[in-house]
């Protein structure tokens, strides 16, 4: 896919969706990500920083041309 300066996609992801949480918590590469998903005391916090994650990775893999999991997201 190629982009153009001019291009906009917005993408809307459902965070309600519980099959997404078993594909996401076992796509977290980081070190990073992990622990701050252990500082949230709250599960659905923890649920939808997972999640939100791992659906960035999911779409700037397909824009980058990598694997998801290639997609380094820094804090």
């Amino acid at each position: 896919m190629k982009l153009s300066a001019s291009d906009l996609h917005i993408w809307h992801i459902s965070l309600d969706n519980q099959t997404l949480i078993k594909h996401a918590l076992s796509a977290l590469p980081s070190t990073e990500e992990t622990a701050r998903t252990a500082q949230l005391t709250h599960p659905k916090q923890q649920q939808c920083y997972v999640k939100t994650r791992w659906a960035m990775r999911n779409i700037l893999g397909h824009y980058l041309r990598i694997m998801p999991a290639e997609v380094q997201l820094r804090r």
